[in-house]
């Protein structure tokens, strides 16, 4: 065998590699990634005084199309008994595709927040999310209220990430 047989045979085993690596990924890996942040909110809403309007900004990050299909309110270090109202959103349930954004628009109760707010207990915004495999996951997101005007601290606004799925 002479160098440019070697040479050669070596380029075309590099660029069956390289095909059989992009062959997997296209094909066989399967990834699910969502992303959601805070991306903007109002305190009263112009149709509903009684609401704030809460918009979080979801991204999927995964090859796979994803369903929101609710969000929940609860309360991180509340003790005795509370009632968590409902969140609002004409928008739910949504189907995000691979490498799509979507603005999401909830409606949370102001009196809601403002009794988390005056007790110092943080509000948990969930997620409901599942795969195309009827797996279901939950996007979290603690949300500490510094007053009663409703300002968020600083880890509000920070990007939160698809938790692990439920069994």
């Amino acid at each position: 065998m002479t160098i440019n047989e070697i040479i050669t045979i070596c380029i075309s085993g590099a660029a069956l590699s390289v095909s059989l690596v992009t062959l997997y990924f296209t094909y066989f890996h399967k990834k699910l990634g969502l992303i959601g942040c805070l991306a903007a909110y109002n305190t009263e809403s112009d149709s509903d005084p009684l609401l704030g309007n809460y918009e979080f900004s979801l991204s999927n990050s995964g090859n796979k199309e994803l369903l929101v299909r609710e969000a929940q309110l609860d309360l991180v270090g509340a003790t005795g008994q509370y009632i968590v109202p409902e969140v609002l959103s004409s928008e739910l349930p949504v189907v995000i595709k691979p490498g799509q954004m979507h603005l999401l628009r909830l409606g949370i109760p102001g009196l809601f927040m403002r009794n988390a707010a005056k007790s110092g207990d943080k509000v948990l915004l969930r997620f409901h999310v599942f795969s195309p495999e009827a797996r279901s996951f939950f996007l979290s997101k603690e949300l500490k209220l510094l007053n009663e005007e409703l300002e968020i601290d600083a880890k509000g606004w920070e990007p939160f990430k698809l938790g692990k799925s439920e069994k």
